[in-house]
């Protein structure tokens, strides 16, 4: 084998055994999302019963599947937890993604550009932060980025073998992540018909057609093949009131229009996992890229584009969802600097010191956040302090951690009313009487400063107990905020506290 060619799958490899090594030493100790505890839970009884499970939404069949999967082998050396093992998924498959980059980007735009973005894309705050937690982001960015290198090599060569290929991949990436691929629709047809540049692009409107057709026709049998589980008649009810809900939490009542508030704060998540700079010179990336090839930058700005103003305007819009439109803007990251490295020796010198810093910034910006999560279990441990401290026999009011408190403490959740924009009062009446009848009965009921605060729309939650109940503070612990996503850091001790009957004041005599 030449030198030249054991150079070319040495790079990538070391890519990749850098990129896992890095993320392995960071991985996180616990579960710290909560979709992460229910992707470890479901993959298990997966596994256990051999029934595929559904997670909330759209299910992600091949994410509980890879779950499972990463169970089974974790048993296999005696390591029994469900949640270290689907937090291995992601350090997988993100260091997987490193080298399918350097492949993607290699095609377009040479060796040294391919380098430059592997690297940075290893260790940019946003990407990193999911792949050291089980979620299905790492594994549908994976998907994707394997299929678009094989539409890139049916675009270059138009074999059919490639686009059967690419078409596989894409389906197994709406399989891990629906919403996702649904976003990625219209970016990948358009390469699908288009190609990179005239010379590759398809020559005939039927052949263009029947390449759409055959592309999509096959993604979407994969789509179905693996969510045809969900629609048997033991899922299929609790699967379509999941969907159902989904829907309508994520598009009517989540969505705010084209250009709202949520945009800003998108923008500045790009800007913290980037840096001003960086991406600045991302954005001068895509207009040398545009000169280029006008289409290649046409498809990344589709890329860019169609996700982003639709995650970008969500009222929830967290970082991770934006974890997938990183690519295209750190390929032209890297081809810019390649670019400048290649003018002259100064020109070299000086691209080298701003991409060195701009990865030293990204890096030490998000590397206290991982670290934090890789050392400490905050979540399960304030559960396990909750248990222990109230007891098996009480009840326990909170919000939407209540997975945390069954798994790992075994309590008792007495449901409460939650909502983002209102809370309805026969629901509040409701949840009065039920806990008026526990403390009639003498059962002990605790909650938390979260489990009172939380999803509390106009006070009326809090309001509600405070007026009508006395508050004890029992003690208080170290809790982790998952919501402000991974960029952002909150841990803060909550309070654990005891709900007591009021006794009525004394009248005064006349």
């Amino acid at each position: 084998m030449s030198t030249r060619k054991t150079t070319s799958y040495l790079i990538p490899f070391i890519l990749f055994f850098f990129s896992f090594l890095l993320r392995l030493s960071l991985i996180s100790k616990g579960p710290y999302h909560l979709d992460c505890l229910s992707l470890a839970i479901l993959a298990e009884k997966s596994l256990n019963t051999l029934s595929l499970q559904s997670l909330f939404g759209t299910g992600y069949p091949i994410t509980v599947l890879f779950g499972a999967f990463f169970i089974f082998l974790s048993r296999i050396f005696f390591q029994n937890d469900p949640v270290v093992a689907v937090n291995l998924m992601s350090v997988v498959f993100s260091a997987l993604c490193i080298p399918v980059l350097y492949a993607i980007s290699n095609k377009l735009f040479g060796r040294l550009a391919a380098f430059l973005s592997s690297l940075i894309f290893s260790v940019t705050p946003i990407f990193l932060g999911i792949s050291i937690y089980g979620k299905s982001h790492t594994p549908s960015i994976f998907f994707l980025l394997t299929g678009l290198y094989y539409l890139l090599c049916f675009a270059e060569t138009h074999r059919r073998k490639f686009l059967f290929i690419s078409s596989i991949f894409i389906g197994l990436m709406g399989a891990a992540r629906l919403q996702d691929m649904v976003l990625m629709t219209i970016p990948l047809s358009f390469l699908c018909a288009f190609g990179t540049n005239k010379e590759n692009r398809n020559s005939a409107k039927k052949e263009i057609f029947g390449n759409l057709f055959t592309f999509w026709a096959i993604a979407l049998t994969a789509i179905v093949m693996f969510h045809l589980p969900y629609l048997n008649k033991e899922h299929h009810p609790h699967y379509m009131s999941n969907v159902a809900w989904f829907w309508r939490q994520g598009i009517p009542g989540n969505f705010r229009g084209v250009f709202s508030r949520s945009l800003a704060v998108s923008f500045i998540f790009l800007f913290k996992t980037f840096t001003e700079i960086g991406f600045a010179i991302s954005i001068i990336g895509l207009i040398f890229i545009g000169k280029k090839s006008p289409r290649i930058l046409f498809f990344f700005l589709l890329w860019i584009g169609i996700p982003l103003f639709f995650y970008g305007n969500l009222h929830t819009t967290v970082p991770r969802f934006l974890a997938f439109i990183l690519p295209p803007l750190i390929l032209a990251q890297g081809y810019m600097f390649a670019k400048l490295m290649n003018i002259n020796s100064p020109f070299r010198l000086i691209s080298t010191a701003i991409y060195c810093t701009i990865l030293y910034l990204i890096f030490t910006s998000i590397f206290p956040l991982l670290y934090t999560r890789h050392a400490y279990a905050l979540l399960p441990d304030y559960a396990k302090w909750t248990s222990q401290t109230i007891g098996k026999n009480a009840y326990f009011i909170t919000s939407d951690d209540r997975l945390f408190y069954n798994y790992y403490g075994g309590l008792n959740i007495l449901v409460r009313p939650m909502g983002f924009h209102s809370l309805e009062d026969e629901a509040l009446n409701d949840f009065k009487q039920e806990l008026d009848v526990l403390l009639e009965d003498n059962i002990p009921v605790y909650t938390t400063s979260v489990g009172l605060y939380a999803y509390n729309p106009e006070k009326k939650f809090s309001s509600l107990i405070e007026n009508n109940y006395h508050l004890e503070v029992v003690g208080k612990k170290l809790y982790e905020d998952w919501h402000r996503g991974d960029l952002k850091q909150k841990i803060f001790h909550n309070r654990l506290i005891r709900l007591r009957k009021k006794t009525p004041e004394p009248k005064n005599p006349l």
